[in-house]
Formats: structure tokens, sequence, C-alpha cells
């Protein structure tokens, strides 16, 4: 790489400058279908997921737990209905962070692959029920 700096700068500025044109595009991309899959993100859909499906890290128990509080949120807004308030809503995603903050305090499991896939999959349940317009709302309740 030395050689190639020493003896064709040009080319290197120009690799680079590709290459991090790559990069944005390819996060463009990966934004642009991730807003998609928010936009069509729906409660009964979410009744059938398995969240936290790629998980091998924290202990089963962590594991297991995890994703009964995900799967009790989004069963606890379908029986909220359509027609719940905004409050009612926010208070089962609060109570639903607010578990992650217990659950964490008592196992110690939540690093950072963690807390991005939890938010990841509390940002799908934040948008099948229809508040989406909240951006990060996971940040206003959490600990971790």
């Amino acid at each position: 790489m030395q050689w190639q700096w020493d003896h064709d700068h040009e080319a290197v500025i120009a690799e680079d400058a590709a290459r991090k044109q790559a990069q944005a595009d390819q996060a463009a991309q990966e934004k642009r279908e991730r807003q998609e899959q928010l936009k069509q993100a729906n409660l009964k859909d979410l009744a059938k997921h398995k969240f936290f499906a790629d998980w091998t890290y924290p202990p089963k128990k962590a594991i297991t737990a995890s994703r009964k509080i995900m799967v009790d949120t989004v069963q606890a807004l379908i029986e909220l209905g359509k027609s719940a308030s905004e409050p009612e809503r926010l208070n089962v995603l609060q109570n639903c962070v607010e578990a992650f903050n217990a659950l964490d305090e008592k196992l110690e499991f939540i690093e950072t692959v963690e807390r991005e896939d939890i938010c990841h999959e509390f940002e799908a349940i934040v948008h099948a029920c229809g508040l989406g317009s909240h951006e990060n709302l996971a940040d206003e309740w959490r600990d971790w």
C-alpha cells in the first residue's frame, strides 16, 4: 500500500472515495429497506415472530425471558385494540422497556449486540402499533 501511495497517489485517493461512496450507498439501501419493513410491520405478524432468533450468547434464561417480554408486549397491544389511545400504547411500550431494565439488573446480560437487537425489535413493535413517529423511544426509559 505504501508503494501505491508513493507512486500512484491519485489512484489511492480515487479508490478510497469509491469505497466510501459504495459504503454510503449500501447504508442508504439498508435504511430504505428497513423503513419499508417498518411500514409493513403489524402486530398480527409480530405475534408469530420469533424474537432474537440469532441470539446465542446470553444465557438461555435471558433469551427465554427476553422473548417473553416481547411476546407479552405484542399481546398487550393487540388486546388494547386499534382504538387504544396513544398514552395507553405508550404505557405498554414503557412497561416493555422497564421489564428489560429489571431483567438486565437481575441477569446482567445486555451488551452492545443485545442492546441493538432489543432496540431493533422494539422499533418494529412501535411502528406496528402506530407510533412510528416516535424515534428512539426505548431510549426514554432504558437503563442499558
